[in-house]
């Protein structure tokens, strides 16, 4: 949610530079990279703590999650016990 309401905030912010600068007669691309920069900036600056919240909102819908499978959690604990069986018959378990 955090991220929405970051977005909608940049938006709201950056169409309110372009109108701005498009209305003291800048021209059409001067405004349209005017108000990018200024609305991107000034929600940086003025939003930290929201800033930071939707990156970690943003963070949480790409963070991998180990997958959960039972036959892999079986092998591995074989593969685990078989290593340990072999490290006891060499002396070289601690």
């Amino acid at each position: 949610m955090n991220f929405l309401k970051y977005t909608l905030i940049r938006l709201a912010l950056v169409t309110a530079a372009f109108f701005v600068a498009y209305y003291f007669g800048a021209g059409l691309y001067l405004s349209i990279l005017g108000g990018a920069v200024i609305g991107f900036a000034v929600s940086y600056l003025a939003f930290p703590k929201l800033h930071l919240a939707a990156a970690k909102d943003f963070n949480g819908w790409f963070k991998r999650r180990p997958a959960k499978n039972k036959v892999e959690e079986e092998n591995q604990a074989f593969e685990d016990e078989l290593d340990e069986g072999t490290r006891k018959q060499q002396g070289l378990d601690f």
